[in-house]
């Protein structure tokens, strides 16, 4: 019997979670991120994607000022795995970061959101370690259940930087 590989075990979470659950209190929000990860790159000299879909989850603390509600500061632990293509190995990537923000919402219910921010990241495979800084940008749409809870559905992108290559 096959064992049953951590990728289809985190696709079902996902389709259980469905979106980022966040629970309000104050100026604080806590939140619990399920990830499905597309890389965009690397490729190999043939064309062919070096990583497949892969995802992971996180938390994520935020922080809106009372005197600007419409801006906020947030701070994030996350895990993704990738699975390389043709192959049964993953590369597992761990971030921890922040970044700044601002919230748009047309009505009490909705709010639009957009972030851009940066940190470290650790990625672990069987040839080794890597630690590098990454910087990300992304938006969400977030729904409104109740006063102190909320749902929400988002994109980012996040860009890893390679041993040696410069931020700027």
């Amino acid at each position: 019997m096959k064992a049953i590989r951590p990728f289809s075990i985190l696709v079902v979470l996902c389709l259980a979670c469905g979106a980022p659950v966040m629970a309000q209190s104050g100026d604080f929000t806590l939140s619990l991120l399920p990830s499905v990860s597309v890389p965009l790159g690397p490729t190999l000299e043939d064309g062919l994607p070096f990583y497949s879909i892969g995802g992971g989850g996180g938390i994520r603390g935020e922080l809106a000022p009372g005197f600007a509600r419409w801006l906020f500061g947030r701070a994030s632990i996350e895990y993704e795995f990738l699975p390389l293509n043709g192959s049964d190995s993953t590369v597992s990537f761990v971030t921890g970061g922040g970044s700044l923000g601002a919230s748009f919402s047309p009505s009490p219910r909705f709010a639009l959101r957009a972030s851009a921010g940066g940190g470290l990241y650790m990625a672990l495979s069987e040839l080794g370690t890597v630690r590098n800084p990454f910087m990300e940008g992304g938006a969400e749409l977030l729904f409104r259940l109740s006063p102190a809870f909320s749902a929400g559905l988002g994109a980012r992108y996040k860009y890893f930087m390679a041993p040696g290559e410069s931020p700027y």
